[in-house]
C-alpha cells in the first residue's frame, strides 16, 4: 500500500507541475508530502529530474511546440 500511495502522490504532483502555476511547495503540500526535501527526493528518484527541472523542461517543450511553424 505504501508504494501505491507514493506513486499516486507523485503522479498527481507531476500533473500539477505540468498544468498549473502552483509553487512547488504548494504542490508538495497538496499531494501529501510532509516536507519539500522529501518530495523533491522522491520525485527525482521516480522521474529522473527534480520538480523544478521537470517544470522547466515541460514549459520549454510547450514553448517550442507553440513556436514551431505549421507545415
Amino acid at each position: 500500500p505504501g508504494k501505491w500511495l507514493r506513486e499516486e502522490r507523485l503522479q498527481a504532483a507531476r500533473i500539477l507541475i505540468e498544468t498549473t502555476f502552483h509553487s512547488l511547495k504548494e504542490i508538495s503540500y497538496l499531494c501529501g508530502f510532509g516536507n519539500n526535501a522529501h518530495f523533491s527526493r522522491q520525485f527525482r528518484q521516480r522521474f529522473g529530474d527534480s520538480p523544478g527541472s521537470w517544470r522547466v523542461k515541460i514549459s520549454g517543450s510547450a514553448n517550442s511546440d507553440a513556436s514551431a511553424p505549421n507545415a
